[in-house]
Formats: structure tokens, C-alpha cells, sequence
């Protein structure tokens, strides 16, 4: 009875044996896998680092910017350069009518015939010097 009782101790610790191999292969297999997945996050981070610190980089560069035309728009005075441009275009408006009224006052028929006089007064002078 002893001998079978020793048979059966000697037969338990074989099967923890065999079993603790399989946990060993088991766990050789889950640090192989995250061996792999860590040089893959590695591997990431190499390339992407650059690539996040130039983005972020970026981001700040256009949140000065934001910041200093925020900055501009709140001391502009804007209804104040709203008027004056107003008021360039009523006097543009002005500007242009009183220069159409002027074209119109003149008188283009007198016009052709004082430069047709000059002409003709220019070249008898041209023949007499020339």
C-alpha cells in the first residue's frame, strides 16, 4: 500500500511537471508576443515622434498667430473704419459725378476744331523753320 501510494505521488508529480512545462511554453509564448507588440510601440513612437513634435509645433505657431490677430481685432476700431471707408465711397461717389459733369461741360466739337487750327498752324511753321 505504501508502494502505491509512492506510485501515485511519483505519477502526481510527473503530471505537474508536464504541466508546469505547458505553463512554461505558455508563458515563453505570451513574453514573445509582447516582446513583439513593444518593439511594434517602439517602432511607432520612433517614426511618429518626429512627426507629433513637427504637428504640435505647427499648432503652437498658429496659436500665436490666433492670439496676436485676436489681439488686433479687439484694439481695431471697427465701426470707426467702417465709416471712413463710408464715407471714401460717398466721396469717391462724389469725386466721379463732379468729373462726369466737368466731361460733360466740355465742348468736343470746339475741341477737334482748336486742335485742327494747331495742327495746321504747327506744320506751316514746321515748313517755314523746317
Amino acid at each position: 500500500m505504501e508502494e502505491k501510494t509512492n506510485r501515485e505521488i511519483l505519477a502526481a508529480l510527473e503530471e505537474e511537471k508536464n504541466c508546469l512545462k505547458r505553463q512554461r511554453t505558455y508563458l515563453r509564448f505570451i513574453l514573445a508576443i509582447l516582446a513583439l507588440f513593444l518593439c511594434g510601440i517602439i517602432l511607432f513612437l520612433a517614426i511618429a515622434a518626429p512627426r507629433i513634435n513637427k504637428i504640435i509645433a505647427q499648432v503652437e505657431t498658429a496659436s500665436v498667430s490666433l492670439d496676436e490677430i485676436s489681439s488686433q481685432l479687439t484694439d481695431a476700431d471697427i465701426p470707426s473704419m467702417i465709416d471712413k471707408i463710408s464715407r471714401l465711397a460717398e466721396n469717391s461717389d462724389q469725386i466721379v459725378t463732379q468729373a462726369t459733369e466737368n466731361m460733360n461741360k466740355i465742348d468736343f466739337d470746339k475741341l477737334n476744331k482748336a486742335i485742327t487750327d494747331l495742327q495746321a498752324v504747327i506744320s506751316t511753321l514746321a515748313r517755314v523753320f523746317g
